[in-house]
């Protein structure tokens, strides 16, 4: 069942040459491709955000797959009617050019599975999805109607995410609630962000969350118009848009105080984050206060790259939800980094086929070689991540006697969070225990659930 029929009436009035408002035109070229998609520059007919994937998007993707059918999980258990809400702000046409499903449809497939799926794993997904392209907007409703499940209820809005932000809240009523934010180029302001994490919910738990794209170069180039002596009346436009989003001018002194552009939004980053939970304060939900906490995930496109092409901010109340977007992120850089390796080796490939010096196994040596390469760089990893862990709380414990898995994983992950998860965690608390620095860990019971005592 869809909503689409009673669609937002602005939107033909809106359009421009490139059905975008001057100001949506402004901020979409601030992203350039580090929303993590790439096309030609030269055909301009093609979105170039939605040709093909680059990995960091592979990386998104994945995130997203495999975190929220645990938020669905978790957060619909305890609901009477199983239903929770799905909301994707910038939702794009649903698809790659090539096919690749985009966001909504792998939402889409979440859907279908746990609306059909009976006793304890049935959910109820009722999902938005809001985009203010005209093609996309159109393209995304028609796959869209080709995968969502009859019986599904969900609708697609053309138009600004903030002009939409008060059906999306209304809509999503008090079930609980998963926001996912990838905007083209700076996004919600402060204000809008808090609002959502603050909405008003009669039940169980707050259960609210949002995965934010922070996107590098959308904020290094608006930063960046700081330097112009004399700046345009559209640079004068978006740096008061930027105040707005970040929530102040705060911000200014930071970026004009860092070395670089990548720097500066490395900075910024955390204090937005910072500040939005502060701004947000804790709830009291059955009793029990829950406070608005941060996770900072950096994202590239290729191993080469010194600076994150983005960040995903993903705020949540609840201490499993940062548990869980670790180990989602952990198995999502996993699958980046093949990713990239499969990428190379095609370059690799590629390349001694221009040059003429093709292997002389008709291109299987190559192959079985970066195959052993990589299988020793991902075995180096994982020593030094569990050393690093090993390390981390070897710390930790000789300044208090008790950690918390769950509530102290920042400081025991320390710089592998995102790329380490609970196994390796695992394997660091087995060894410092054979060193008889800790207690012996409870087999069988989930690690994030137990704490590490000083012997």
């Amino acid at each position: 069942m869809t909503d689409n029929e009673r669609d937002d009436p602005r939107s033909a009035a809106e359009g421009t040459s490139s059905d975008l408002t001057a100001e949506e035109l402004a901020d979409y070229q601030l992203g350039g491709e580090t929303g993590g998609e790439i096309g030609t520059e030269s055909d301009t007919g093609r979105d170039p955000f939605f040709v093909s994937r680059k990995s960091a998007a592979v990386f998104k993707h994945s995130l997203l797959k495999s975190y929220f059918p645990k938020f669905a999980g978790k957060a619909g258990s305890t609901e009477a009617d199983k239903r929770l809400v799905y909301i994707d702000t910038h939702a794009g046409p649903g698809e790659y050019e090539d096919g690749t499903p985009g966001s909504p449809l792998l939402i889409a497939k979440n859907v279908t599975g746990m609306l059909g799926a009976s006793g304890a794993a049935h959910r109820d997904i009722a999902c938005m999805f809001v985009e203010a392209r005209r093609s996309h907007h159109e393209h995304l409703q028609t796959v869209l109607k080709q995968h969502m499940p009859a019986e599904s209820h969900w609708r697609a809005r053309r138009g600004k995410a903030s002009d939409h932000l008060d059906e999306a809240l209304t809509f999503a009523g008090n079930a609980p609630l998963f926001m996912f934010i990838d905007p083209y180029g700076l996004g919600p302001t402060f204000d809008e962000v808090v609002r959502v994490l603050k909405r008003p919910r009669v039940g169980r738990g707050s259960k609210t969350e949002i995965l934010l794209n922070f996107i590098s170069m959308a904020f290094s180039r608006a930063g960046g118009f700081l330097n112009s002596d004399a700046p345009t009346s559209q640079q004068t436009t978006t740096l008061d848009r930027l105040d707005l989003v970040l929530g102040g001018a705060w911000w200014r002194d930071v970026y004009l105080g860092a070395p670089t552009g990548g720097q500066a939004v490395s900075k910024l980053v955390r204090e937005y984050a910072r500040r939005i939970c502060r701004a947000v304060g804790q709830r009291a939900q059955v009793g029990v206060p829950q406070r608005c906490e941060a996770t900072l995930i950096p994202v590239w496109n290729t191993l080469e790259q010194d600076v994150p092409v983005y960040w995903l901010v993903h705020f949540t109340f609840h201490p499993h939800g940062k548990w869980c977007i670790a180990e989602a992120a952990a198995k999502a850089n996993t699958t980046w980094r093949q990713t990239n390796h499969q990428l190379t080796l095609t370059k690799r490939l590629a390349r001694e086929a221009d040059t003429g010096q093709e292997d002389l196994f008709a291109g299987a040596l190559v192959p079985q070689i970066t195959e052993e390469e990589h299988a020793r760089a991902e075995e180096d990893l994982q020593k030094r991540w569990i050393g690093t862990i090993s390390e981390n709380i070897k710390g930790l414990v000789g300044t208090r006697p008790r950690l918390d898995v769950c509530r102290d994983m920042d400081a025991i992950f320390g710089a592998t969070l995102g790329l380490a998860d609970g196994k390796h965690v695992r394997k660091a608390w087995d060894l410092l225990a054979q060193q008889g620095l800790v207690d012996r860990r409870e087999t069988g019971k989930p690690i994030e659930k137990q704490s590490i005592r000083r012997v």
